[in-house]
Order: structure tokens, then C-alpha cells, then sequence
């Protein structure tokens, strides 16, 4: 499995609508610096979406349910320690990405 990080949505749209990543998924933060995470949801509409997991830091509903209503499959908070981020990132990668066995041997 290849990740690919970008810094800030602007970063992170542009990679995705200029085809420079083929993402099998994105894990994507709401509060990313110059593009809000809902508005690079907004504006990346390719024909077949990868599955998009949304990490929040907030449990605003409206920004939950604008989320989902972006092809996000699922929101989930934001951990705070790296530890707890890792381990995240580890089940989202399980969940939405079976195929992969990146995470599983560290």
C-alpha cells in the first residue's frame, strides 16, 4: 500500500482532480488548512468516488450529516494523542481497505 499525505485540502484537490494519486482510499480531516475537508468533498465528484472517512475533531451534526451527504461513508472522531490516531487509522484501513496488509504487520 502506497499514502500519499497532503498538507492542506488545496494540496489534496489538486492531486486528486489532476490524477497524480488513484486512491483505494481517502481519510480525510475536516479542519485542513486553505480547503475545508467538506469543500474538497464538494468539489472532488469523480465518476467512482474511493471510500472517503472523514476524521472530525467536532460532533457538529450539521457538518456530520454535510459530510455524508458528500459521499463520505463514515465519520470518525479525531483522536488527540498519536497513539489513539494510529490505532484509527489502523481499523479504518481494516474496514475500508481488506485488501491491505500494511498495517497489520507493524
Amino acid at each position: 500500500m502506497e499514502i500519499t499525505v497532503a498538507e492542506d485540502g488545496e494540496k489534496g484537490l489538486a492531486l486528486l482532480t489532476q490524477g497524480k494519486v488513484d486512491p483505494d482510499l481517502i481519510i480525510l480531516d475536516l479542519n485542513i488548512p486553505k480547503i475545508s475537508g467538506l469543500s474538497l468533498l464538494q468539489q472532488y465528484q469523480p465518476k467512482e468516488k474511493p471510500p472517503v472517512v472523514v476524521f472530525s475533531s467536532t460532533w457538529g451534526q450539521s457538518d456530520i450529516r454535510k459530510a455524508l451527504e458528500l459521499g463520505a461513508r463514515e465519520v470518525v472522531h479525531k483522536p488527540i494523542d498519536i497513539s489513539s490516531f494510529r490505532e484509527a487509522v489502523r481499523g479504518i484501513v481494516r474496514k475500508w481497505a481488506p485488501v491491505s496488509d500494511y498495517f497489520s504487520a507493524k
